[in-house]
């Protein structure tokens, strides 16, 4: 039998981290190792301590959490992270995504997703290629929240159609379900999460942002774009920017 993916928590709340180390102990593949109810806490035993995963708050005491992560990825000590809090906005997501981490789910959330990602960034399933992370820069730099679900059925849709164009002549009978099937969920959702995503995204910046993060990508196009117009433009210009970096290095100042 395999070791069990060994898990260390972070958050304040004595009640939530017996609870999560009770049903943690339920699961015969994972572990509760240890566990912290502050930032300083946290990262005087992340020194001497290697987790595969750790689950961390945001809203801490000593350090916030952004500040504890941004600590261990200086030192290069930052294990692979999920970040379960009630705290989050654009920008933190933004900061949160451009340090790595593997997941952010909004408190509350279910046991069973929360084990979920555990056990996919623990076999690495959740660590981005060169491609996704050149797709993630340029969706926060669209201002597509991390947090949102749409973002993740972005990622995978322009993923997909950086491949194979083709999934874009079946839209809503190829590529949604297919989606769909990934994060076990509908087409349905999988197409209104992006609609709203696209849409988000589109208000939270100004013609001259999108200019300077796309060229002339958005020019000419007054209100958010469709679904598909926007998959297969980005796509277009992302398959550019991953054949040139130097294209996509815009993104990163956003």
């Amino acid at each position: 039998m395999s070791e069990p993916i060994r898990v260390f928590l972070v958050d304040t709340s004595r009640d939530y981290t017996f609870l999560m180390r009770e049903a943690l102990g339920r699961e015969p593949d994972l572990l509760m190792t240890d566990s912290a109810r502050d930032g300083l806490e946290a990262y005087e035993k992340l020194s001497q301590s290697r987790p595969d995963v750790l689950v961390t708050e945001l809203v801490l005491p000593g350090i916030d959490g952004l500040s504890l992560l941004r600590r261990l990825k200086s030192e290069n000590t930052m294990p692979p992270t999920i970040v379960v809090s009630g705290f989050y906005n654009d920008r933190a997501s933004q900061d949160l995504s451009r340090l790595g981490v593997a997941a952010f789910l909004p408190k509350p959330c279910g046991v069973a997703e929360l084990f979920s990602r555990i056990r996919e960034t623990a076999e690495g399933k959740l660590r981005l290629s060169g491609t996704d992370r050149l797709i993630r820069d340029a969706l926060l730099a669209y201002g597509v929240p991390a947090h949102l679900s749409g973002y993740r059925y972005l990622l995978s849709a322009l993923r997909r159609t950086m491949e194979d164009r083709s999934v874009l002549r079946g839209i809503t009978k190829i590529l949604y379900p297919d989606i769909a099937r990934e994060f076990s969920t509908t087409g349905h959702c999988v197409e209104r999460a992006i609609r709203s995503a696209v849409a988000r995204g589109w208000a939270s910046g100004t013609p001259e942002q999108r200019r300077r993060s796309f060229g002339p990508l958005f020019e000419g196009i007054d209100t958010a774009p469709s679904n598909a117009r926007f998959i297969a433009a980005m796509a277009e210009y992302l398959q550019i920017g991953y054949a040139q970096p130097e294209a996509g290095g815009r993104f990163a100042d956003f």
